[in-house]
Parts: structure tokens; sequence; C-alpha cells
């Protein structure tokens, strides 16, 4: 942070003590006063050799009326916001409820990113909701589809967003990401449509846990694989923990019945590439 102080880069949504964490920050360019509000999930304080450092999380129980308040000071409000599941096609259905709370409390737009995924572009009420922004200069190789991105452009003025547009970019080697034309902007571009289109209606528990039980649980089987053969058994409390969540209990029912799976031979064969893995580490 300090680093970003001595470039005069405004910080959002961390601090070393929580009043700044919860601090916006207000800009002016031509005439327009933008206020930025930045929180997310994850843990309240993190601490590390002695020192410690503060996030502005949705724990927070009061950041509807700090939002509000804000409203009040600046003629655009953007709200910075770290949160849902991750690899998942559309927004939790509960996230999509806070996000249009938040349209209803001021917020012009909503930038959010985790997922790892681009979500859909909701326009609600005369706000914008950019559910996820997806993966940027991050490489994922779980999906295919985590490699989709997009830079989003807002033309603003006193009344809010008054038009927008994406560019279409895909994570390339290294991390790198690529703007790109053609066929693979189309790709992305038929992507975003396709997860945009059921957000009017809303998402429903039933659509979010069709797509959630393949993409979320099988693949984040591998991935806790991945850790626990990168960082050791010390992985696998968490793994179990991660597991044991009535929610993930609920994926793996669902994900057996669309699979056709026979339980006894899937935990067979989860138990032998385990035994694997831990012969590895």
């Amino acid at each position: 942070m300090a680093e970003f102080d001595k470039l005069n880069i405004p910080i959002l949504g961390v601090g070393l003590t929580k009043n700044v964490a919860r601090k916006p920050v207000i800009l002016e360019r031509d005439g327009l006063k933008i206020g930025f509000y930045g929180i997310g999930g994850g843990e309240e304080c993190i601490e590390q050799d002695g020192e410690k450092a503060y996030s502005n999380t949705l724990k927070n129980d009061e950041f509807l009326e700090e939002v509000t308040a804000l409203r009040k000071k600046v003629d655009v409000l953007i709200v910075s916001v770290h949160w849902d599941n991750e690899c998942i096609d559309y927004p939790n259905p509960q996230i999509q409820q806070l996000a249009r709370q938040l349209i209803d409390n001021g917020v012009d737009l909503i930038l959010g990113h985790h997922p790892h995924i681009p979500h859909g572009i909701e326009e609600y009420n005369g706000g914008i909701i950019v559910y996820s922004l997806g993966n940027f200069q991050f490489k994922c190789t779980i999906r295919s589809e985590l490699d989709y991105s997009f830079i989003f452009k807002a033309e603003i003025d006193k009344g809010g967003v008054v038009d927008y547009s994406i560019i279409p970019v895909m994570v390339g080697k290294d991390s790198r990401p690529e703007v790109v034309s053609g066929e693979k902007a189309q790709e992305v571009l038929d992507f975003i449509a396709r997860v945009s289109e059921p957000l009017e209606a809303g998402i429903t528990s039933e659509l979010f846990e069709e797509a959630a039980c393949e993409v979320f649980f099988k693949d984040n089987l591998n991935a806790w694989a991945r850790r626990v053969e990168t960082h050791g058994k010390k992985e696998l409390q968490e793994f179990f923990e991660w597991f044991n969540d009535p929610a993930m209990v609920h994926r793996f029912w669902l994900l057996m019945q669309k699979k056709n799976w026979n339980l006894y031979k899937l935990v067979k064969q989860l138990d032998i590439e385990l035994e694997m893995t831990l012969d590895q580490v």
C-alpha cells in the first residue's frame, strides 16, 4: 500500500485500519464527481509477520448505509465488489439480489470480480451490473471458458452510465491478456450474451445449482487434489471442511444423478486418487 501511495494511486477497500478500508474514493474529472466504493468477501483482517491489514468485507453491516451516504456526495457512484462462487456461469441468486439492492440504493455501476469467469451484464433500474469481469492477467486451466475476459468501457455523465461497450479479451500464454478479434472475439461475445440472457427474469436456484453441480464441484475436486499435491497434507483439513458444507453435499448429489454415477465406485475411485496424491507429497 505504501508503494501505491508513493505513486499517488488511490487504494480502495483495504487499509491498515478498518476505517481506512471502508473509506471511499472520490475523484473529480471534467466537472464530474465520481465516487468509488470497494467491498468483498474473505477475511476482515489479515496478519503477517506481526503486521495487520484490513479489508472492507460483506460482513460490514453498515455498507449499504455507507453507499447511500456516498451517493449524496457524488454525481456518479461505482462499486467494486469481490464476490460470488468460482467458475460457475451465473451469479448466485443471493448475489443478484444484493446487486439489485445496491442499485436501488443509488449505485450507477457495479463491477464484480472473483468468479474467474465472465458473468452476464444486467441493466436494472437505471444502473448497470457487471457481475464478473472474469480473469485478466491470470491463467486457469480448469475450463476453456476461464480464458474469456473483457474490458468494460462506460460513458458517464451526471445521470450515471449513458452508454457502454465491451472489448473481448482472451487470457493467453504466460497469463497475458490479449484483445481478440474475428472468431475469437465472437466466441467471447456469444458466451457473455448467453450468460446475460436469464438475468432479467432473475437467476433461479434451480438454474444456478444445475450450472454449479458439475462445474463447481467436480472441477474443485481437481483443484483440491492439485493443492494437496503442491502444498502437502496440511491442505486436507481445509478440503474436508469445504466438502462437509451442505451446499457441496447437495451439488455432489445432483452431479451423481446427472451423470448416473455409482456412489460406491465413485468414492472408491476418489479414495484411490487421494492415496496416489498423498503418496507423492
